[in-house]
């Protein structure tokens, strides 16, 4: 009763004092006395909860019956409705759907639940990664339509406000949200404070035209719903929920919406299912439509909407959305460097960038290169001589067009790349015979086609290809062609560790022995370097036998293997976020010729500095000390005798460099053991 008593004066006082209007309970379902450490069966119904909420409402409403209570509860389905019948609202996290819709990773995503009338909806909170880090980071290409470039991310953006945000039911918007923040929620730690969107160093978001344009687009969005808050109350609403092509239909006395919508990477057919034919009005271009036919397809191009209302209105001010236009177009849309592609270029819709352009080119030439890593701003492989009228990179206009012009090649072929090398991005510009005239991207820029990862390559490799686990090699790793697993992935990474093991059971086995590795420690222990000339591409070599420490008699069949950044908050796996493994020449490992009974050292400290203590499991008069770095190379040889017994040896590590050692001490028995020094 007294924690009770306490709980209700402290509402009562918040909301006779302050003059709240209500309380959001950060995880509710916490308010239980059913005590578990099971995470798992926190959202399992509970009566007694519901009692507990329910009597806490009741008094705050005793004092002020308009006051929200509102639940961030995420519990079973039944209890939540339960509450939200005594009128509590409760929290309904749309990230990860929306997330996943507009980067293009899963366009079947589903968007019923957003139109909730007992749930508050979101997409951003502050326990979720930022929606346009997500479509930043995460965003998928096909051809020249990149998700991850930010003009395109912020016109998602728009498109998925206008499928939230009219959409019946409460949502919630978080802090600079509309302005697109792109800021890593865990960039300086999870609660860490982050960079503001104004102000001396900030990110200069009230500075940039597509941030304002996005801020503007996403206020008259909101604005149409205050406008009209009977419709979102009351109308008839009907929507499609998980295709590529999405409409809503919004029909009141009041006011008529129909919204279409290309969430997917190219042009799409959308049947807008217009409630009436008649004039129909564009709200963000305030241009008229005259519908004769209800369901007659409209065409799309990728990340294009439109909101269509049945009168004029107060128009936001014009361009506040954009529609992507290619400049260039493949067939087919997407590709790897090993297949044949055409090259489409359309003049008409090219930056002449203060030339006359190539509208009216009698010849266009294609001059382009290649990227080899992500980041790539310079061109590789260059194929092109600007102003001479060689025929090489010369194009033929597509047959019945008179701005278009066509090129067919295979960019390994074409570019004559080093074998083995991976083309990420093929950069081009056009010109005419002389050079006078030209097309490019928007401002003179680069024309981007991304090109996929070639099915051939592999994230993982060794070298040699075939070794057993005495032999020394290479592990490679190119974080470019890992899965993220979720995170935010491991290009661009400043350090990279393996996270790795053995397997001994059998040659398919998945389950690590010996692993190497402390996650989300930069301590070392299997930090890789990166391979010179290539940003993304690591190494690290060692020899399995000494590295993993195995003992005597066993098999190694193969290794696993993950990759990390150096606090663990970002990973690169095998694809569908699996291991990599890597097979072995299978070998029995160990020093049999010595044939000792093998024993674990206890080493301390570990890491160690200046010196270390070497602890056996028995006294032993005479014993020899190998230390092995991490390429199996024998570092280090010391023999100590004793003849009342050796049990427990100080070593100094004064001439040894920071690194993991092996060390294997030979007296009767055999001991092994790792350490790591630093210095």
């Amino acid at each position: 009763m007294y924690t009770q008593d306490f709980v209700d004066s402290v509402n009562t006082y918040w909301l006779k004092e302050y003059h709240f209007d209500g309380f959001r309970f950060d995880l509710s379902k916490g308010f239980t006395q059913n005590v578990t450490t099971d995470v798992g069966v926190w959202g399992n119904y509970d009566q007694s909860r519901i009692d507990l909420i329910s009597r806490m409402a009741t008094q705050i409403w005793n004092y002020d019956e308009s006051a929200y209570v509102i639940l961030e509860h995420f519990a079973a389905p039944e209890e939540e409705k339960e509450l939200s019948d005594l009128n509590m609202i409760l929290w309904n996290n749309m990230t990860h759907t929306y997330s996943d819709v507009l980067s293009g990773s899963d366009l079947s995503g589903n968007f019923t639940g957003a139109n909730r009338n007992t749930h508050i909806s979101y997409m951003e909170s502050h326990d979720e990664q930022r929606l346009s880090y997500d479509i930043q980071n995460e965003g998928e290409h096909r051809g020249t339509y990149n998700i991850k470039d930010e003009a395109i991310a912020l016109e998602r953006v728009k498109l998925g406000a206008a499928f939230f945000y009219l959409v019946p039911g409460p949502k919630m918007m978080w802090q600079f949200q509309e302005l697109g923040y792109d800021i890593d929620i865990n960039f300086n730690g999870r609660l860490g404070l982050k960079p503001l969107p104004w102000g001396d160093g900030g990110l200069g978001y009230y500075e940039n035209d597509g941030r304002q344009q996005l801020y503007k687009a996403m206020s008259s969005i909101i604005k149409l719903r205050n406008d009209y808050p009977q419709i979102f109350n009351s109308a008839n609403f009907d929507w499609s929920v998980n295709s590529v092509g999405r409409r809503i239909n919004i029909a009141h006395a009041d006011l008529e919406i129909t919204i279409i919508g290309n969430f997917g990477m190219t042009k799409t057919d959308v049947d807008p299912n217009f409630s009436k034919t008649g004039i129909w009005y564009d709200y963000f271009s305030s241009g008229s439509l005259d519908v004769t036919d209800q369901n007659q397809k409209m065409t799309l191009m990728p990340g294009e909407f439109h909101i269509y209302v049945d009168r004029i209105l107060d128009w936001p001010e014009p361009g506040l959305v954009n529609v992507f236009e290619p400049i260039v177009i493949t067939e087919p849309s997407s590709f790897n460097q090993k297949e044949q592609i055409r090259i489409i270029f359309d003049a008409s819709k090219a930056d002449p960038n203060g030339t006359d352009g190539l509208k009216n080119a009698e010849k266009v030439y294609f001059h382009s290169g290649v990227f080899l890593d992500p980041e790539d701003t310079d061109w590789s492989f260059t194929v092109g001589n600007p102003g001479m009228d060689d025929g090489i990179g010369e194009m033929t206009k597509v047959s019945g067009e008179e701005t278009q012009w066509e090129i067919t090649l295979t960019p390994d072929n074409y570019y004559n790349v080093t074998p083995g090398v991976r083309i990420f991005k093929i950069a081009m510009t056009f010109r005419d015979a002389n050079g006078n005239n030209i097309g490019t991207a928007a401002n003179g820029n680069d024309i981007l086609l991304h090109v996929d990862a070639d099915p051939s390559l592999s994230a993982v490799w060794a070298d040699p290809e075939i070794f057993d686990a005495k032999q020394q090699v290479t592990i490679f790793f190119d974080a470019t062609l890992a899965d993220p697993a979720g995170t935010p992935g491991l290009i661009g990474a400043s350090k990279i560790y393996m996270h790795s093991g053995i397997i001994s059971d059998n040659a398919e086995g998945t389950s690590w022995q010996n692993a190497v590795g402390n996650w989300g420690q930069d301590d070392g222990v299997g930090e890789m370097t990166k391979v010179p000339g290539q940003s993304n591409q690591w190494q690290i070599s060692i020899t399995p036998w000494t590295y993993y420490d195995a003992d005597i008699g066993t098999t190694i069949y193969r290794m696993g293997m993950v990759f990390r950044n150096e606090d663990g908050s970002s990973e690169g796996k095998d694809e569908g976020a699996k291991d990599f493994f890597i097979n072995l020449d299978p070998i029995i490992t160990g020093l049999s010729e010595f044939g000792h009974t093998n024993f674990k050292l206890h080493l301390y400290p570990n890491p160690a500095e200046n010196s270390f203590v070497i602890r056996l499991s028995k006294p032993e008069n005479s014993i020899q000390i190998r230390l092995f770095d991490s390429k199996g190379s024998l570092t280090d040889l010391r023999r100590y005798v004793s003849a009342s017994g050796l049990e427990e040896i100080h070593y100094s590590t004064s001439k040894l460099k920071t690194g993991l050692y092996m060390i294997e001490v030979l007296g009767e028995a055999r001991y092994t053991g790792r350490i790591f020094i630093r210095k």
